[in-house]
């Protein structure tokens, strides 16, 4: 099973391929995640991590991030669930937030 923990930090999902922006312990490809060529071949990947990432992008980025998810994933109807499953709390959080502001 191939694994990606996308900006992993140095606290690296065990047996994950990392990338991340910052050369840490345990981050196997420096890249720079807001540049969304990431040099990862289409279906490589069984599962992604987005663990402590999705915070650092703005609302365009996180579809972008998510877009570059789905081409990765050998299974791309998973990312297709999560997204539907998740992006409605998201929003809600968001909202919450800016209320409160």
């Amino acid at each position: 099973m191939r694994i990606l923990d996308l900006g992993c930090g140095d606290v690296k999902v065990e047996g994950a391929t990392g990338p991340d922006n910052v050369a840490l312990t345990g981050v196997d490809i420096v890249h720079d995640l807001l540049s969304f060529s990431y040099p990862l071949k289409d279906g490589t990947f069984d599962i992604i991590y987005l663990r402590h990432i999705i915070e650092h992008f703005d609302i365009n980025e996180i579809n972008l991030v998510l877009n570059v998810c789905h081409r990765i994933l050998q299974n791309p109807s998973l990312a297709d669930r999560l997204v539907k499953k998740y992006s409605f709390q998201f929003i809600e959080i968001r909202s919450t937030i800016r209320k409160e502001i």
